[in-house]
Parts: structure tokens; sequence; C-alpha cells
């Protein structure tokens, strides 16, 4: 009986391990920095600031009463109208969705455009956690590069 616990715990790990992992704050920003770190060369300051943060509260897949609450994306302003940068919130996803070298953001005045792409991104993040899916070679290849 030992033994066969013991298979289904490294069986669980091991399925786990394999499917995306969500992207907290912290590691975001630290991926939005070092992507422009690597990219910008007009020699403005980086001083990131989380904009927006989009999540959903789903129920827990374990216990339902439990809502659990997961980041599909991270909006960071790069800070004195330098513009921002949109990051996955699970890696499943590219790790840079979008940015811009001028502006920021502001939640309260975007174009029915750029909400749109944003809903798109939220939608497919989703829909991939939801089905376990995992990243592509070329995906994890990124969050590995720029991490």
């Amino acid at each position: 009986m030992k033994k066969l616990l013991t298979i289904c715990l490294i069986l669980l790990a091991i399925i786990s391990y394999s499917y995306a992992e969500k992207v907290d704050v912290k590691k975001a920003m630290s991926v939005a920095q070092n992507f422009l770190e690597q990219t910008r060369t007009d020699g403005n300051s980086i001083n990131l600031v989380l904009a927006h943060a989009y999540e959903i509260n789903i129920p827990s897949a374990f216990v339902p009463e439990i809502i659990e609450t997961i980041t599909l994306l991270y909006i960071f302003d790069i800070g004195d109208e330098n513009g921002i940068i949109m990051v996955s919130g699970d890696d499943v996803a590219s790790p840079i969705l979008g940015y811009t070298n001028s502006g920021n953001f502001d939640a309260d005045i975007l174009p029915f455009s750029f909400r749109k792409w944003i809903e798109g991104y939220k939608s497919q993040i989703y829909y991939a956690i939801e089905n376990n899916m995992e990243a592509i070679p070329s995906v994890e290849s990124l969050w590995i590069t720029i991490n």
C-alpha cells in the first residue's frame, strides 16, 4: 500500500510540474524589467509600477466552496509617460503580450479596440489554464530567456 501511495504521489508531482504555472506580480515585474533592459535603447529610465492586474475568481477545483483568484495578465506603467508593458499571468502564454514606448495606462479611458485586444488575451489565457494546456517549446524558451 505504501508503494502504491508513493507511486501515486510521484506521478501527481510529475503531472502538476508539466503544466503551466501562475506568474506572480514579482516575477511578472522581473520579466518586464529584463525584457525592457534587453530591448530599449532610448535611454529612458525604467521605473515599473503595476497599473492593473486582470483577474478572475473561480471556484477551486478541489473545494468548490473556496473561491480562487487567478491573474490572467499584468499591465505595468514604465514611468514618466515612457509607455506600458503587458505580461502574461501564466507561463502557458508568451511572457510579453505587448508594449509601447510612450504614454501610460488608464483603465478608465481605454479605446474600444484596446479593451477587446485585452479581452482576447484574457480569454485565451483562461482557456489554456482551464484546459491544463502546456506552453509550446518556443514559449517555454522565451520565459527562460527573459527570466
